[in-house]
């Protein structure tokens, strides 16, 4: 049985409602209010960086339109976005009736994990029982996506949520746990937090968790660990000692951590004495990142790059 202390913050706030949830703009709040209000979506593609909020609003969708769990197919698309997957569980799936006679959907989660092959096969689907089945794709980087797919779709973007909608639902969250933030310093913490995760918000919620201890914000534990290990692979970086940076970077970092690097490198961009070819750089970085086969490797190319500007003072 699970325990209070054992749910996880995400999952327990996930957004049950229109309000619930941390929108763009009031105008892309009032564009999906009225879908709901017409019963039904059209094709959509929601694209943005991780922890924005797409399979979250994906699934807030199916729930304010009251869709029959029947009535919907989840894919993740990095694992199960092949050609096979597309011709037998997808064309079984929207080929059989609907218990309830509403529109089915499919949701294609990481989109833009999918084989052109398999893309390819889906502009088929799409248009043939457009009448009784809707897609909604997330995606991290569109570039990724077919044309073909993206002539079909309604396109949302899911850049960083209004900041003041942010920190409300982070209060909004915290009062429902009981945990104070009245001081400054709760609201330092709070602060902090919101800068380091801004703009995910599931980052936000699982580090506001991590900060709650007996009804009252501390600095969380993670941060330090997190400034640690980026500090000592910076660190190694500089002393020439690449086997040891790349073993802490496989060892510690995810494949969103190693997005979140490039972000901290800027946030020190003071450390190296041309801040511009060093921000050059990281961007550079960056970029490859979204198309590198292996994230791990980009970074450390990256950083075996930047350590060989000179370094400030």
């Amino acid at each position: 049985m699970t325990t209070p202390s054992q749910v996880l913050w995400r999952k327990k706030y996930q957004p049950s409602s229109l309000h619930d949830y941390v929108w763009n703009s009031d105008a892309e709040k009032a564009q999906f209010a009225e879908y709901i209000a017409k019963g039904a979506l059209p094709h959509l593609m929601l694209v943005g960086q991780p922890g924005v909020g797409k399979t979250s609003l994906a699934y807030l969708l199916m729930r304010e339109l009251k869709v029959e769990p029947s009535d919907v197919l989840f894919i993740r698309a990095s694992s199960e976005g092949n050609i096979d997957t597309v011709r037998t569980k997808i064309n079984n799936f929207i080929t059989s009736g609907s218990w309830s006679d509403s529109m089915k959907y499919v949701l294609m989660d990481e989109a833009d994990g999918i084989s052109h092959a398999a893309q390819q096969s889906l502009r088929t689907e799409m248009d043939l029982y457009e009448d009784s089945t809707r897609w909604i794709f997330t995606a991290n980087y569109e570039n990724r996506i077919l044309p073909a797919i993206m002539d079909r779709v309604v396109l949302f973007e899911r850049s960083a949520p209004d900041r003041s909608e942010y920190l409300r639902r982070c209060l909004e969250i915290l009062a429902a746990e009981e945990v104070r933030c009245e001081t400054d310093t709760d609201l330092a913490i709070l602060t902090g937090i919101v800068d380091k995760c801004y703009p995910s918000m599931r980052s936000c919620i699982n580090t506001l968790q991590d900060a709650a201890k007996g009804g009252v914000l501390t600095r969380p534990a993670s941060d330090v660990a997190e400034a640690e290990w980026k500090t000592e692979v910076f660190g190694h970086f500089l002393e020439g000692d690449i086997l040891t940076a790349r073993q802490k970077i496989s060892a510690n970092a995810t494949k969103t951590d190693i997005e979140e690097y490039y972000t901290w490198l800027v946030g020190n961009v003071e450390l190296f004495k041309d801040q511009g070819a060093a921000v050059i750089e990281i961007a550079d970085g960056m970029y490859r990142h979204a198309f590198a086969a292996d994230p791990e490797i980009n970074l450390s190319a990256t950083m075996v790059k930047l350590c060989r500007l000179p370094m400030a003072g």
